[in-house]
């Protein structure tokens, strides 16, 4: 029986550095963690279950996470790669394939960096972005070496 391929889907991170830096930084701060329901990772997650229910699935919502962090009263000083290390270790096995939604511009510059961390701890796993950053500006993206795949619906 062949093994069953893994695959991590990642709701990206939807506001820019600085902002989830004040976020990390255990300052006060007047900016706002906005929480959308991740529905474009969600319908592909289920739209995975459908098609490869044998694949060993795992969804994180990285701005859920963020909003875990910020509302811990006993959080301590985190620079932004230790954050997103620290959730990325949590992976139970090596994932085949790694399914990025970048759903905003703002967040472009942490989810590039997410993507850099995925693939320096799992440099044979495929990258796949998607979502609305990826949709408008493939251009900009397509020459990312550690990305491994734009879906044409993006182009």
């Amino acid at each position: 029986m062949a093994t069953s391929k893994k695959l991590l889907l990642i709701n990206g991170l939807w506001s820019p550095t600085s902002i989830i830096n004040e976020f990390l930084s255990k300052s006060e701060t007047d900016s706002n963690i906005y929480l959308t329901f991740p529905l474009g990772i969600m319908t592909i997650a289920g739209w995975c279950r459908q098609e490869f229910p044998d694949y060993n699935m795992q969804v994180i919502d990285l701005m859920m996470e963020l909003h875990k962090y910020f509302s811990d009263s006993n959080r301590q000083k985190i620079d932004l790669d230790s954050f997103i290390l620290n959730i990325l270790k949590r992976i139970s096995s090596v994932p085949d394939y790694i399914g990025v939604s970048m759903g905003s511009s703002n967040g472009h510059k942490p989810n590039l960096r997410l993507i850099l961390l995925c693939k320096k701890l799992w440099p044979d796993s495929k990258i796949i972005v998607g979502g609305m950053h990826a949709t408008t500006f493939t251009h900009r993206l397509i020459g990312n070496p550690n990305i491994d795949y734009i879906p044409e619906f993006c182009t």
